[in-house]
């Protein structure tokens, strides 16, 4: 009977968590959603510092991750944007990292077979692109340069990041994705 309680007891205290972890990455989500990018931001390439808006070329989809962060989650977070970069262009796609070792980038890099962009944060723009111990998507808009679309996956629902990127290659790429074949469809251009 102890066992059957304790164990009814341990799923109750996971479930609280999860709920708890879960409300908090919604909240999360809407209260970055709509930010305003500062047109002086920087990021730290390879080589020198850059500004944000000189490498949003269109659209652009954007992992935020640290060093710090789960390893399996980050793997699965790039191998998801590995296997929809046939629908969005490498240049649209941009990692956005926290690390403390100098060498991070160019060994990620290397090891992940990263073709995708790696940027630094300098500690100015951390409290705009928060690291909220959790790696996470989102798209910067390139004519308003706003964040849209916060996306904060949940390891219990790995589903979800394909049915986000799908919903992110529709809305800011121009592709109506399905499993047979991606069609790329034409929007007008915005009067100017």
């Amino acid at each position: 009977m102890n066992v059957q309680l304790s164990k009814m007891k341990e799923a109750l205290i996971s479930e609280r968590l999860y709920s708890s972890t879960n409300k908090s990455c919604r909240e999360f989500e809407i209260s970055f959603n709509g930010k305003k990018i500062p047109p002086n931001a920087r990021v730290i390439g390879e080589k020198d510092s850059i500004y944000l808006k000189d490498i949003i070329h269109d659209n652009s989809i954007v992992l935020r991750y640290s060093e710090s962060h789960c390893n399996t989650c980050i793997n699965t977070m790039i191998e998801n944007l590995n296997k929809f970069s046939n629908y969005i262009e490498s240049k649209n796609i941009i990692l956005l990292s926290t690390s403390v070792s100098p060498n991070y980038i160019s060994q990620i890099r290397k090891v992940k077979n990263i073709k995708f962009s790696i940027y630094e944060l300098p500690p100015d723009l951390e409290n705009l692109f928060k690291d909220i111990d959790i790696p996470y998507y989102f798209v910067i808009e390139k004519c308003s340069m706003r964040v849209n679309s916060a996306f904060v996956p949940q390891k219990e629902y790995p589903e979800l990041i394909d049915a986000y990127l799908k919903n992110v290659i529709k809305e800011y790429f121009n592709y109506i994705y399905s499993d047979f074949a991606p069609t790329r469809y034409s929007i007008p251009p915005t009067p100017s």
